[in-house]
């Protein structure tokens, strides 16, 4: 079996654990006010891939946000490289996506994170 099979089984069965147990892979963090939009995601910022639908993206020491997906990204736990799309200056919910090796995958719901 090759690596990129090995790897597309892992995140396969990732994917369907989930589902059958009816749980997210990973408890989520608890959320803020939900907002429409971020500014734009730098070099400087961190990201951290929660399940197949969330990412917390860490603008600065005092930015932190939940990124809801608009549908199961299977690429997302295994991309060996992430994007993100930006209009101008910010990132919008339900306009922007994440781009993970290729996959695109749009951003349903911003929510600030309490620090």
């Amino acid at each position: 079996m090759t690596d990129l099979a090995r790897r597309a089984l892992s995140a396969l069965a990732l994917a369907i654990v989930p589902l059958l147990l009816n749980l997210s892979a990973t408890a989520l963090p608890h959320s803020g006010e939900r907002v429409d939009s971020i500014s734009a995601v730098s070099s400087e910022s961190t990201w951290e891939v929660l399940d197949y639908r969330h990412v917390v993206v860490t603008l600065d020491s005092q930015q932190r946000y939940l990124l809801t997906l608009s549908h199961m990204c299977p690429k997302l736990a295994v991309a060996a490289k992430l994007g993100i799309s930006t209009s101008g200056d910010a990132v919008y919910a339900g306009f922007d996506y994440i781009t993970a090796d290729g996959e695109r995958c749009l951003i349903k719901g911003i929510s600030r994170l309490r620090v």
